[in-house]
């Protein structure tokens, strides 16, 4: 017997595998004879990569980001004033809030805006909004 047959024999052991693995919180990395290679490779690669200075200033400044413009647009969409206006009308026409909509899908909205944003969409929006660039 071959071809597609043959197939569900095969999986189910894997599943099988799977599960043990998973229940077992033993990772299949360990397992291999290149384990303390891969050790010291994940450990150079966590304090030489993702704890880099760099690195480290580029997510802080994302935080920054991401944080001025979500509650920039919250603020602009739950209070009434001038500059509310303005931030308002820089949202897209489907993320701006109905009059008749509750605060949670007000905000939801805002979420959804923020999330799309492509990381230098989202820099330069900042920029705008915080008036550090007016182009």
């Amino acid at each position: 017997m071959s071809g597609l047959s043959d197939t569900p024999l095969l999986i189910s052991p894997l599943f099988k595998c799977t599960e043990l693995f998973q229940k077992s919180n033993i990772s299949p990395i360990s397992l291999s004879r290149y384990a303390n290679h891969l050790d010291v490779i994940k450990k150079a690669t966590e304090s030489d990569v993702f704890q880099h200075r760099d690195v480290v200033s580029i997510q802080i400044a994302g935080y920054e980001v991401l944080g001025k413009l979500f509650s920039e647009f919250v603020n602009a969409i739950l209070h009434d004033s001038k500059k509310a206006k303005l931030i308002c009308n820089m949202l897209p026409q489907e993320y701006r809030p109905n009059p008749d909509e509750d605060t949670y899908n007000k905000i939801l909205k805002i979420t959804d805006y923020i999330s799309g944003m492509t990381d230098s969409y989202a820099t330069s929006l900042f920029q705008h909004v915080s008036g550090i660039s007016l182009g």
